[in-house]
C-alpha cells in the first residue's frame, strides 16, 4: 500500500533488485496499518512458529512478536519499509511505551541523530534515518510530518484499535522478547517471492487490491494460482483484507470464495470489527480471506 507522493526528490528511493512491478521508485511509506489486524490476530498464538508477512508499515510484524513470533520473514517491495521497519523496532528496544506513543503516533517527542545513533539497529537503516534528519534540519517531528510519510488514516483512535501493543504490558513483552527475534527482510515483490522453507503462517494484507498490476489478465484468478503455490510452503495465509464489508458486499465476496475454492480448495471469511469510521446507519465489518493447506 504504497504511493508516489510530491516530495523531495532526495526522499526517492529504489528497489535494491530494480524491480519495476509497480513503482521503480519509493517516497512514501504508511506509519501505521489502515487494517485492523488486531480483529485477526489476537486469538493466534504464534508462539514457535515460523512467520512471513509483507513489511508495509511494520505492524504486521510488531503485532506478530506480541502473539509470540520470534522468527520472521519479512518482504515488500519499498525499500523504504524495512528502513522504517527497523527504526520502530528499534525504538521499541529503546524508548518507554509513552515515549514511543508521543513519538510515533502523537508526533510530539522529537528524535534526534544522537538518539538514533545510539539506537541498536542495522546500519543502512541508522545511516538511512541520520541523512533524512539532516536534509530536513528538523529533526524527526519535521520529517515525520512530510510528505515522506502518508498521513491519511492516522486517527489515534482508529490506530489504537488496530493493534495490540497499544497496551502497555504488550509493549513490555514485545521490548523483552526482541533480543531473540530474528527479522529477515527480502526486497521484492509478492509475485517474485521464492520460497524456500516451511512456514506456519503468511500476512498478505490487502496486496490482492493489486493484482491488476501484477497480472495482464484474469488477476484474481492468477492471485489464487499463486496462493496455491505458496500452500506447498505455507500451513495457513491470511491472503486478503477486505475494507468496509456491508451486506451487498457479502454477494460478491461469495463469489470470490466460490472461485478461490475451486482453485484452493477451501477459503473462509473471517470478519471482525471495522478499522473504518463506523457509521451506525451504514454498519461495516472488515474481513480476511484465509486458506489452510489440508
Amino acid at each position: 500500500m504504497f504511493f508516489l507522493a510530491d516530495t523531495r526528490k532526495d526522499d526517492l528511493v529504489r528497489p535494491s533488485n530494480g524491480d519495476s512491478l509497480l513503482h521503480q521508485e519509493f517516497n512514501t511509506v504508511y506509519p501505521f496499518t489502515n487494517e485492523n489486524i488486531a480483529g485477526y490476530m489476537k486469538d493466534l498464538d504464534l508462539t514457535n512458529k515460523k512467520i512471513i508477512t509483507v513489511a508495509g508499515s511494520g505492524d504486521h510484524v510488531i503485532n506478530a512478536i506480541s502473539r509470540g513470533a520470534t522468527d520472521i520473514t519479512v518482504f515488500d517491495i519499498n525499500p523504504l519499509a524495512k528502513y522504517y521497519l527497523d527504526l520502530r523496532i528499534a525504538a521499541i528496544k529503546n524508548l518507554s511505551y509513552h515515549n514511543y506513543v508521543h513519538t510515533f503516533l502523537y508526533r510530539d517527542n522529537n528524535m534526534d541523530s544522537s538518539q538514533i545513533e545510539s539506537f541498536d539497529m542495522p546500519e543502512d537503516s541508522m545511516k538511512f534515518w541520520i541523512e533524512k534528519l539532516y536534509l530536513r534540519n528538523g529533526g524527526w517531528l519535521s520529517l515525520r510530518k512530510s510528505g515522506m510519510f502518508n498521513q491519511e488514516y492516522i486517527d489515534p483512535k482508529i490506530v489504537y484499535l488496530c493493534n495490540l501493543y497499544f497496551d502497555e504490558y504488550v509493549y513490555d513483552e514485545i521490548k523483552k522478547r526482541l533480543d531473540n527475534t530474528s527479522i529477515i527482510f527480502h526486497n521484492t515483490n509478492l509475485k517474485n517471492l521464492e520460497l524456500k522453507q516451511q512456514y506456519d503462517y503468511m500476512f498478505l494484507s490487502n496486496i490482492s487490491d493489486y493484482s491488476n498490476l501484477m497480472y495482464d489478465s484474469n488477476p484474481t484468478e492468477n492471485y489464487a494460482y499463486l496462493m496455491q503455490e505458496f500452500l506447498k510452503y505455507v500451513q495457513t495465509i491470511y491472503m486478503s483484507y477486505l475494507f468496509g464489508i456491508t451486506e451487498d458486499d457479502l454477494n460478491v465476496y461469495q463469489e470470490d470464495l466460490i472461485m478461490f475454492s475451486q482453485i484452493l480448495g477451501g477459503i473462509k471469511l473471517e470478519m471482525f470489527d471495522t478499522s473504518l469510521f463506523i457509521d451506525a446507519k451504514n454498519p461495516t465489518k472488515d474481513g480476511v480471506f484465509v486458506i489452510t493447506r489440508k
